[in-house]
């Protein structure tokens, strides 16, 4: 109490932390439940449609905490425990100066609990369109209701679905979806392929309001808008044992979203890398491609 209101201010943004992995870990226990149905209606035979619904919650989760969490968690009062996971500086109480003596300990643990519910949905048809050859069209989607976290038992709980940021981590949309359409054309065995690729907006986690994950962030980066991407491939079977395709992705060249890291990072740099989030978004850009397989 006595270095209280005498801490340096932070002007690095960011602290020390420690990760490591941890001998003591126990399996985690999870509960599943799903449930399908599959559709196919009689006055369109050619459609074939499937609805899976997921409730899925796993305690003793394995994970790091991330040191928000960690930090917020202690000095509100919610989990007092993490306290003895935040490592100050003996001399000036700093948690960012010196790393060999002030961090926070990220070590993974068997804490809290991790639940999601939502839809898987898929959906295919295809229709003969005479000497022009056939038309199929397909789409996979999943609809995420919640994603539930609450790093510690008796700690507080936050839903990701929908946001991203330095305590959810990637993106993670609400909905997504692929949707393809193909045409086989009635020579050479010649099938064209256009493909939709859907990740619907996202919210950074630092804009919600919930106390675990409320905090100051850029505004002109607090959303970041759906994203479509379309990409276009052929195939064409060469004699019996072989095939080539031909395609292009990203046609539209579309760039992926500019997240900034450092001050208010929406963007860590722990999962985040060259200022947007590289696992969710196409970062390449537009680009051919060309494939020959061979069967033996």
């Amino acid at each position: 109490m006595a270095s209280y209101g005498t801490l340096r201010t932070n002007s690095a943004a960011q602290i020390n932390t420690q990760t490591s992995g941890n001998p003591n870990l126990t399996p985690e226990i999870a509960d599943t439940y799903t449930y399908g149905l599959v559709i196919q209606p009689q006055s369109l035979p050619n459609l074939v449609a499937s609805i899976d619904a997921f409730d899925i919650k796993i305690k003793n989760t394995i994970t790091a905490i991330s040191p928000t969490t960690i930090v917020i968690d202690c000095g509100t009062g919610i989990e007092p425990s993490l306290c003895a996971s935040i490592h100050r500086d003996p001399t000036n109480y700093s948690l960012w100066l010196n790393s060999a003596t002030s961090f926070v300990d990220t070590r993974t643990r068997n804490v809290g609990i991790n639940s999601t519910k939502g839809l898987d949905l898929a959906a295919h048809y295809r229709q003969d369109i005479g000497k022009a050859g056939r038309l199929s069209f397909g789409l996979h989607g999943t609809y995420t209701k919640d994603f539930l976290l609450q790093p510690v038992p008796s700690g507080g709980e936050y839903d990701c679905a929908g946001l991203y940021g330095a305590t959810c981590g990637a993106p993670l949309p609400k909905w997504r979806h692929v949707f393809t359409t193909s045409w086989a054309a009635p020579w050479a065995g010649l099938d064209v392929t256009l493909r939709w690729r859907h990740i619907n907006s996202v919210d950074v986690d630092r804009s919600s309001s919930n106390i675990q994950l409320k905090s100051a962030f850029y505004q002109s980066v607090g959303h970041i808008a759906a994203y479509n991407w379309v990409d276009l491939s052929a195939d064409i079977p060469i004699g019996s044992a072989a095939e080539f395709r031909l395609g292009v992705n990203n046609i539209a060249d579309k760039n992926p979203p500019l997240v900034p890291t450092g001050t208010l990072s929406n963007c860590p740099n722990t999962t985040c890398n060259d200022n947007s989030w590289v696992g969710t978004y196409d970062t390449l850009g537009r680009y051919i491609y060309a494939h020959v397989g061979v069967k033996f």
